[in-house]
């Protein structure tokens, strides 16, 4: 069956790929919503399956332990991120752990540039 990590780098209540991750996982058990790092005004509810990885900063290999750890444990096919940090190590760990695929969506990102 497949599986879809749902990657966002702050399980915040302004976070809209937050909303949409808890909200596709209600109606969907093979999607599961994560947070990267652990300061957040919104935590991660377990009653609807969301994980919080906790990580302090983008290079805190004990969180990117966690990650690994969650890729082997659920074994995705496809891991959705939004957020460069969180990104680069679900590219590099989704590939170890059995070449997931990886899809980025960028937000406002190119609003500003000239």
């Amino acid at each position: 069956m497949s599986r879809v990590l749902h990657l966002v780098n702050a399980a915040d209540s302004q976070s809209i790929p937050w909303e949409v991750g808890l909200r596709l996982s209600a109606r969907d058990s093979r999607i599961l919503p994560a947070s990267f790092y652990a300061a957040s005004s919104f935590p991660p509810d377990a009653r609807q399956g969301a994980v919080a990885l906790d990580l302090v900063s983008a290079g805190d290999l004990r969180g990117v332990g966690r990650l690994w750890r969650l890729l082997r444990r659920e074994r995705p096919t496809l891991i959705h991120v939004h957020h460069t940090a969180s990104s680069l190590w679900a590219l590099v760990l989704g590939r170890l752990a059995g070449g997931c695929r990886l899809v980025k969506t960028e937000h406002n990102d190119h609003r500003f540039q000239p």
